[in-house]
């Protein structure tokens, strides 16, 4: 017997049990590769380096001194002075920009040697030696030796009209440079021609002497000077010093009036 088809659309038992079977048979799964047992470690993250510390240098903040200001309201602020710039040394210039310190040096004229008229002297004041310069002075070929004062008595003869040519009781003596040399009275080297300058007025008084004169090769000839007391008598009482016991002005001829120091000597 043939069985009887099975209608459309409807399953037999047996077919379904057949689907069944099919549908439970599986498919051989793919094996994974198995996992190494080692693990693998991680690479190591290395840390990034940590940027250098920034070197903080502590600047103290500069102060500005705000300028001064007036208590009345409405006054505008005073103005502060400038900084004085001293002037460069000589020979060297000054910064750029920096202003120049101007030199206000006053020219001083020379005060004039005044010589009063006439023959002065006080009696009991002796400053009798002699006075040279503690430096050269010397006017065109003439050089001062030395200026010359006598004893009282020598004042007086003077004074009473009894006058040497080639002596008197305050004199100046100056050296012809260009003119040979020869030994002196005190053993000494002097030129041999030589200029002595006798007074045509003079006065000496404790603490001063003033002299004036006249020479045809040298012209007048004035000084005015002052003692030292205390350094002068200390210089007789010594017969000598080394420092200047007389300092005055001396004037000789057309030549500006020069500064002059002189030292003492007693003579022999």
């Amino acid at each position: 017997k043939v069985a009887a088809a099975a209608p459309i659309g409807k399953t037999t038992k047996a077919a379904k049990s057949d689907a069944v079977a099919k549908s439970t048979t599986k498919t051989p799964a793919k094996k994974a590769p198995a996992k190494s047992s080692v693990a693998k470690k991680a690479p190591a993250k290395t840390a990034a380096p940590k940027p250098l510390a920034k070197a903080t240098v502590k600047v103290a903040p500069v102060k500005k001194v705000p300028a001064k200001k007036s208590t009345a309201k409405g006054s505008p602020a005073v103005p502060v002075a400038p900084p004085k710039v001293a002037s460069p040394p000589v020979g060297k210039a000054a910064p750029s920009g920096a202003p120049v310190a101007q030199s206000r040096v006053p020219v001083v004229e020379p005060a004039p040697v005044e010589v009063a008229p006439g023959y002065r002297h006080e009696a009991a004041f002796d400053a009798s030696g002699f006075y040279m310069t503690s430096q050269p002075v010397q006017i065109g070929n003439y050089r001062l030796t030395h200026l010359g004062i006598g004893a009282p008595s020598d004042f007086q003869q003077w004074e009473k009209g009894e006058r040497a040519s080639v002596f008197g009781p305050i004199l100046l003596q100056f050296d012809d440079v260009t003119s040979p040399t020869q030994t002196n009275e005190m053993g000494g080297e002097a030129h041999a021609v030589s200029v002595r300058v006798l007074p045509q007025a003079y006065s000496l008084s404790t603490g001063k002497v003033t002299f004036r004169g006249d020479d045809p090769k040298l012209g007048e000839v004035l000084f005015n000077g002052n003692f030292d007391p205390a350094a002068l008598a200390q210089a007789r009482n010594d017969g000598s010093s080394q420092a200047p016991v007389l300092r005055g002005l001396l004037k000789v001829g057309e030549a500006p009036a020069r500064p002059v120091a002189m030292v003492y000597f007693v003579g022999e």
